[in-house]
């Protein structure tokens, strides 16, 4: 970790990530409200490599809550949910939390000790391996940022010798989306690289999922369109 916001355990100065990252109710967090963000089926399994120990070994394989438990399913994209009490099966819950930011030790929303990751080392290499890629425009240029991190997890090396640079772009937003995924970063990946569209329709379909040309900008101030006539 290169820079991220302290967390503590004193009243109000505690973070609520464990709570908005960690199911609620199940004792990995502070309780209270809980549960808010999670990772969709659909980006698992279409978005990055779900067998790579950076994925596998970073979500929530199992948990329970007040009356229900719930284990990953065979795919690692969802949970089967069975009554505690009695074992029976209960349906299954189709989404996946991350495990980067439990803190049990948290007694209220607000007192976790987990920071919030600004930025990494990995984050670091990723940038650079499409910095280099981009401009010379030949991915072999970014191998050795990605595979050391490939590396560092046990994960075989990333061939990229022959690859053309649309399919590159696609392979580094595996790599961040499984190196990064909950750590703020995707927005501005999917709209840096033009496919923000795209992807939002793979994963929430073409009508929910659309996105306008403006979604790819932040608002410019109405203080500055005033006294800019270039600025539309």
């Amino acid at each position: 970790m290169l820079f991220d916001i302290q967390g503590s355990s004193l009243t109000e100065q505690g973070t609520a990530v464990s709570n908005l990252f960690s199911p609620r109710g199940a004792g990995l967090s502070g309780g209270g409200w809980g549960g808010t963000n999670k990772l969709h089926p659909k980006f698992i399994n279409f978005n990055i490599d779900k067998n790579d120990p950076r994925f596998q070994n970073s979500i929530v394989r199992a948990y329970q809550d007040a009356s229900k438990s719930y284990v990953l399913n065979n795919n690692s994209n969802g949970y089967v949910r069975s009554i505690t009490e009695t074992g029976a099966a209960n349906g299954n819950l189709n989404m996946v939390y991350t495990a980067k930011y439990v803190d049990s030790n948290a007694t209220t929303e607000y007192t976790s000790e987990q920071n919030w990751h600004v930025i990494r080392l990995a984050d670091v290499y990723l940038m650079r391996a499409e910095a280099m890629a981009e401009l010379s425009q030949n991915p072999v240029e970014a191998v050795d940022d990605i595979n050391a991190l490939r590396q560092r997890v046990g994960a075989a090396d990333l061939d990229l010798i022959g690859m053309s640079m649309d399919d590159f772009r696609t392979a580094l937003l595996r790599e961040r989306g499984v190196e990064l995924y909950m750590e703020g970063h995707r927005f501005f990946d999917l709209t840096r690289m033009g496919v923000y569209n795209e992807y939002c329709k793979t994963v929430h379909g073409n009508n929910f999922g659309a996105r306008q040309a403006a979604d790819y900008f932040w608002p410019i101030p109405l203080t500055e369109t005033s006294a800019n006539d270039n600025i539309d």
